[in-house]
C-alpha cells in the first residue's frame, strides 16, 4: 500500500488533522525561499511534538548537509528530508551524521525537464546501496522554476529499481490515482489539499488524496 506525506503544514490544527491519516507530516525550513509554508526551526518542533502517530519530517532546504543534520536534530523529527540535490558521497557523509542522531534520512532528485539532478535514480540508489546507506525514501521531484511536471512514465521505470521511492510536484486529489499506479512508495502532497490558507490543510482534500492513492495502489 501507498504511503502519504503531506507537506508545507504549517498550522496546528493541520497536525491534529493528519496526525494518524497520514504516513508522514513535513515542516518545510529554507534559508533560501519565504513562504507561508515556510517555518523557522523552532516552529517545527513546535508542531512535530504534535505528531504522535504519522512521522515528522524536517523538510530542509539551503542548509548545508551539517546545519540540516544539526536543525533535524533539535526540531524532535524522525526523518530529515534533505531537500538540495548532493551527490553520493556527501549522502554517504549525512547519512553517517544522522545515524548518530538516530534520525532517517530522505533524498531528493529534481528533474530539470532534461536531465536527473544529481543523476539518474535508479543509478543513484544503486550507488547509495552500495555504500550500505538505507534511505527512508527517496523523492524525485520537478526542479523549482523549471515549469516541467514529473514524467510519470520515468517515474514508473524508477519504481522498478527503487522500492522506496517517492513521488512529489504538484500532486492532486485528481491525480493521485494515476501516481500511485507507477508503484511508488510514497505520494508526496503539498498544495494540491489546500483550498485556502496556504500551509492550512483541507480535511476533505486529504481525505480524497489518501483514498484515492491507495485505492489505486491496492489495485497493482
Amino acid at each position: 500500500m501507498v504511503r502519504v506525506k503531506v507537506c508545507g503544514v504549517s498550522r496546528v490544527e493541520s497536525v491534529a488533522m493528519l496526525d494518524g491519516l497520514v504516513d508522514y507530516i513535513g515542516f518545510v525550513s529554507s534559508k533560501r525561499v519565504s513562504s507561508p509554508r515556510v517555518l523557522p526551526p523552532s516552529h517545527i518542533r513546535d508542531l512535530a511534538s504534535h505528531a504522535r502517530t504519522s512521522a515528522a519530517v524536517a523538510v530542509l532546504h539551503g542548509y548545508s548537509p551539517g546545519e540540516a543534520a544539526r536543525v533535524a536534530f533539535s526540531s524532535g523529527v524522525e526523518v530529515l528530508q534533505y531537500h538540495s540535490p548532493i551527490d553520493p558521497l556527501e549522502a554517504v557523509r549525512l547519512s553517517q551524521v544522522l545515524e548518530q542522531y538516530g534520525l532517517s534520512l530522505a533524498l531528493v532528485i529534481e528533474w530539470t525537464e532534461k536531465v536527473w539532478r544529481p543523476m539518474d535514480p535508479c543509478m543513484y540508489w544503486r550507488v547509495l546501496k552500495s555504500e550500505g546507506v538505507r534511505l527512508e525514501y527517496l523523492l524525485l521531484d520537478a526542479a523549482k522554476g523549471s515549469g516541467a511536471p514529473l514524467p510519470l512514465r520515468m517515474a514508473a521505470r524508477a519504481a522498478g529499481c527503487i522500492p522506496r521511492l517517492g513521488l512529489a510536484g504538484g500532486l492532486t486529489p485528481a491525480s493521485a490515482c494515476e501516481a500511485a499506479s507507477t508503484g511508488a512508495f510514497l505520494l508526496d502532497v503539498s498544495r494540491g489539499v489546500e483550498s485556502g490558507v496556504p500551509g492550512a490543510k483541507d480535511p476533505g482534500l486529504v481525505a480524497w488524496f489518501v483514498y484515492s492513492a491507495r485505492r489505486c495502489s491496492a489495485a497493482l
